[in-house]
């Protein structure tokens, strides 16, 4: 499994994406309002933010075993807007990885065999409709 690490308050985090982390986010998305699929491809650059955080706090899982996900939920909360580019970008680097190498460069950032830009080469945000907040 490969890792996508950022730092949040000083720590470092790694992010992951395994089967059981992807499962765990799709359900609580879809109990939250979203409406997901994994196995139809989830357009991860294009969620919501409450649905960022919860995909977010089940990347921790696999390298944070001892944070639970309502402490990863809560420390995603805690961040001001100027960390809510590492936590869009950590989550979405993470979920192409777990597509594996060849799957990210066929379907994009995404995964899902949309046309959205990777990571690399957004510019500002990378999370949906967010605001580039960059000063100009």
């Amino acid at each position: 499994m490969e890792f996508t690490e950022i730092e949040l308050e000083g720590k470092k985090y790694r992010l992951a994406f395994d089967l059981g982390a992807m499962a765990r986010a799709e359900a609580l998305a879809n109990k939250a309002g979203a409406d997901l699929s994994v196995l139809r491809g989830v357009d991860i650059g294009s969620l919501k933010l409450e649905a960022m955080i919860i995909f977010f706090a089940c990347s921790l899982q696999a390298a944070q075993p001892e944070l639970s996900y309502e402490d990863a939920g809560a420390l995603a909360k805690r961040q001001k807007m100027k960390s809510l580019g590492a936590i869009c970008e950590g989550t979405l680097s993470a979920w192409v990885k777990s597509m594996g190498t060849e799957d990210a460069e066929k379907n994009g950032a995404t995964g899902t065999g949309t046309s959205s830009p990777s990571a690399e080469s957004s510019t500002g945000s990378t999370c949906g409709a967010l605001p580039d907040t960059t000063p100009s």
